[in-house]
Parts: structure tokens; C-alpha cells; sequence
């Protein structure tokens, strides 16, 4: 998983249907950062490390992210991407209770690649901070 803030927004996932087949698969993050800013804290940049799983969801048309950060990503009518918006997660950073609030997340899978962008905000101690994700990942294996 990731280090801080970016374990966060690993995401294990799931595929239902034939449409959501290209998710299916154990990813692996090859690039990326997290980038939280703070008011007038200095910007931190966390690098985006680990795996994360896709698998089938509960509804139709929808994968299911679960694990540190749970959501639900919606997929579009091609199958290759997938949008979570709107959802909030409970996460430990740095030791502490945060919650973390998804404006947008966005998976895109083109064969064995897989792309995300996230923004959100993240309340830790009374401070929201807002929260920026871009990550590319290769597809490793299969779910067992």
C-alpha cells in the first residue's frame, strides 16, 4: 500500500459484467504522487507505492473499491473507465483518525495499464486540507 496519505486512496476494486472485465486484476503502482496542501503548511508530495485488487461489485455496471478507502466507481458505457464522486472513507494519517472526502476519482484501464486521478479534501484534526492523486499502474496477476 502506500506510505501516509496515499494508503488512502489505494483502492482494491471489482469488476461486474463483461463491461468491467478490463478492471479485473491484482495492479500494481508503477508511478504517482499524492499531493496534500494545508493552508500555509508546506505541500506535501507522497509517492503512490503497493497494489490494489479489482474485482466484481454489488450492482451492475459498478466496480467496488475496497480496502483503506471504500468507494464505488460507476463505469461508462465502454467499460475502460470508472468514476467514484461524492464518497467519504475514514483513513489513519500519520498515526490519526481522518476522514477522507472524494470529490472525484477516476479509473482508466487501457490493457494492462491502469490510470487514476483523484482530488479530494481531508479533515485531520479540525484542518481540511485539499488532496490531488494522479497514478499509473500494470496489471500483475489475478484476484485469488
Amino acid at each position: 500500500m502506500r506510505q501516509g496519505l496515499a494508503v488512502l486512496m489505494l483502492v482494491s476494486a471489482a469488476a461486474c459484467g463483461s463491461s468491467a472485465s478490463p478492471f479485473d486484476g491484482v495492479w500494481q503502482f508503477s508511478s504517482g504522487n499524492q499531493t496534500v496542501t494545508c493552508g500555509t503548511d508546506p505541500v506535501t508530495m507522497t509517492p503512490i507505492t503497493g497494489t490494489e485488487d479489482i474485482t466484481a461489485g454489488s450492482q451492475s455496471n459498478t466496480i467496488s473499491v475496497v480496502g483503506n478507502c471504500s468507494e464505488t466507481f460507476t463505469l461508462s458505457s465502454d467499460g475502460l473507465t470508472a468514476t467514484a464522486t461524492n464518497q467519504t472513507c475514514a483513513v489513519i494519517v500519520n498515526g490519526k483518525a481522518a476522514t477522507f472526502a472524494v470529490a472525484s476519482d477516476i479509473l482508466t484501464v487501457n490493457g494492462n495499464t491502469l490510470t487514476e486521478a483523484a482530488s479530494g479534501s481531508l479533515s485531520n484534526n479540525g484542518r481540511m486540507c485539499l488532496v490531488t492523486q494522479g497514478s499509473t499502474a500494470s496489471r500483475i496477476g489475478k484476484v485469488q
